[in-house]
């Protein structure tokens, strides 16, 4: 199928978006099962493109398109942040950023269904305002995303305090909350592995992808990604505004799938 790419008649940049090809995207903060979701939604046929199949705390990859990851760091580098430094308020995204944005996902918009994953799509503003997204979420414990945030920095050399990890879940989340607020769709609760395969199979059927072949990109019993507490360490206090949302973003995924 060829790709379809048109100018939209009310927008008055003239920017060339995506049309009438939409495209599964799985929003959720780093290091929070949003690479698993992502394999296994490939895993039903799924068109996702040549991604990162391999890494140092994802054996399988992180799922996402080096191209893709390159255009989203350079944006925020524009703005004088980065995926570990938030911007503090949605950048807007130039027009030459939004030809690359054309460039890269033309692959994906030649085959159907098509998923792009990448946390930092909730930190670059209206980058992919044009482009028809059909999201499903994933959510995870605030302290054991912050934990893994740590053992990947230190296994890099690095630090990266847990105060400073529970900070980032929540500007993510935020911005993950506020567009399901303004347009509901899936939410996946991570910490509840052995309901995540009914629970993405129910999220699918939302956008009318058919399951049914095997999953085996992902084990409930496989060990997560995170840095073990001590014996004798105790588990950090967390900001009441942090556990409210937490709260809240899991009782959205409690509810389930609303078709």
């Amino acid at each position: 199928m060829a790709t379809r790419l048109a100018l939209r008649r009310d927008d008055p940049s003239g920017w060339p978006i995506a049309y009438g090809a939409p495209m599964l995207v799985v929003y959720g903060m780093h290091r929070s099962g949003t690479s698993v979701v992502a394999g296994m939604i490939a895993e039903q046929g799924v068109f996702a493109g040549d991604v990162s199949s391999s890494g140092l705390m994802n054996p399988d990859g992180t799922r996402e398109l080096p191209a893709l990851t390159a255009l989203h760091n350079q944006l925020l580098a524009r703005v004088g942040a980065r995926w570990w430094r938030p911007p503090a308020a949605p950048p807007r995204a130039s027009s030459t950023e939004r030809s690359q944005l054309d460039e890269v996902i033309a692959p994906l918009l030649a085959r159907e269904p098509a998923l792009v994953k990448d946390p930092r799509m909730l930190i670059v503003g209206d980058l992919w305002d044009r482009v028809d997204l059909q999201p499903i979420g994933v959510i995870r414990d605030p302290v054991a995303v912050a934990r893994s945030l740590q053992a990947r920095r230190r296994a890099r050399g690095g630090e990266m305090p847990i105060h400073r990890g529970l900070r980032l879940w929540a500007a993510y989340n935020l911005e993950l909350l506020r567009r399901w607020e303004k347009s509901p769709f899936p939410l996946l609760d991570f910490d509840r592995p052995n309901g995540l395969e009914t629970g993405l199979n129910a999220a699918l059927a939302v956008y009318s992808i058919p399951t049914g072949r095997p999953y085996r990109f992902f084990r409930p019993d496989q060990p997560a990604s995170s840095s073990p507490p001590r014996a004798d360490q105790e588990s950090p206090k967390v900001p009441a505004e942090i556990a409210e949302l937490s709260a809240t973003l899991k009782a959205v995924a409690d509810r389930g799938v609303r078709q």
